[in-house]
């Protein structure tokens, strides 16, 4: 079951894209990425993570996006920010605090 704040999060990411002209679709199918977004890079994975699953299923959930998208965008609650920056940046993953994004919008 998705929580209020996760689908919070998913629309004011989907928000903050469109301002940015960025072409995207939020993706309700079971087993992909948050939101899939095609930019520069090629055809991106957003995660939005609260940080309420189970660690390890994040870090298995990441791992398996890496390799079917040209870049993976990890958007985290910040309160768990660090612990998923030191797990999960590196290669064409990254993990951004969402009060980033927030700050971006003004």
């Amino acid at each position: 079951m998705v929580s209020a704040e996760h689908e919070n999060r998913i629309g004011e990411i989907s928000g903050f894209l469109d301002r940015l002209c960025i072409r995207h679709y939020i993706n309700r199918q079971p087993g992909g990425p948050d939101i899939v977004a095609y930019m520069m890079h090629g055809r991106v994975a957003i995660e939005y993570e609260t940080g309420k699953k189970r660690f390890d299923e994040t870090v298995a959930m990441i791992e398996r996006r890496r390799g079917g998208y040209s870049r993976v965008i990890v958007i985290v609650n910040d309160r768990f920010a660090a612990k998923y920056k030191k797990s999960l940046e590196r290669g064409n993953v990254s993990v951004v605090e969402f009060s980033w994004l927030g700050r971006l919008w003004l």
